[in-house]
C-alpha cells in the first residue's frame, strides 16, 4: 500500500496560515511570498461529505504527502523541473508550469469523520473525500 492510500492523521493543530476554505470558498487570505506554490483545488460539499480536489499533474505517489490535522488538510510535494538533456542547446520561450514545491493548506470544520477520509490520484487529479460526522 503506497503512501497515497493512506492519510497520516496528526492531532494537533496548524495554526492561522491555512485557508478558510470550507467556510467561504471565496475569501483566500492574502499571500505571503513563500518558497511553496499553491495547487488550484476546488472544495465541494455534499450531504455527507466534503471532497477536496487539487491539480497536481506529472508526480508519481511518492512525491506528495496528505496530512489530516484536527484543523485543518495539508497537501505538500514537489514537482520536478525536466531539465533538457546534459550538453542541448536549449532556449526557454515560455515557462508557465509551475515546479518546486507546492503547499495546499486549508481548514476543516469540526464535523468531519477524520476515520473515513480516503485519497485518490488519478489522470493528475489529486481527491481527496473527508465524510462528515454522523453526529453533524
Amino acid at each position: 500500500m503506497g503512501r497515497l492510500r493512506q492519510i497520516r492523521v496528526r492531532y494537533t493543530r496548524f495554526g492561522e496560515a491555512a485557508t478558510e476554505a470550507l467556510a467561504d470558498p471565496w475569501l483566500r487570505l492574502p499571500s505571503v511570498a513563500r518558497p511553496e506554490w499553491r495547487p488550484p483545488c476546488d472544495v465541494l460539499e455534499t450531504g455527507s461529505e466534503w471532497i477536496v480536489k487539487a491539480e497536481v499533474a506529472g508526480l508519481g505517489e511518492d512525491e506528495f504527502e496528505v496530512l489530516l490535522y484536527e484543523d485543518g488538510l495539508v497537501l505538500e510535494g514537489r514537482r520536478p523541473w525536466g531539465a533538457p538533456a546534459a550538453g542541448a542547446d536549449v532556449r526557454v520561450h515560455a515557462a508557465e508550469i509551475r515546479h518546486g514545491p507546492f503547499q495546499l493548506a486549508l481548514r476543516l470544520p469540526d464535523t468531519i469523520d477524520r476515520d473515513g477520509a480516503s485519497v485518490s490520484y488519478e489522470r493528475g487529479m489529486l481527491v481527496v473525500r473527508l465524510p462528515k460526522a454522523r453526529h453533524a
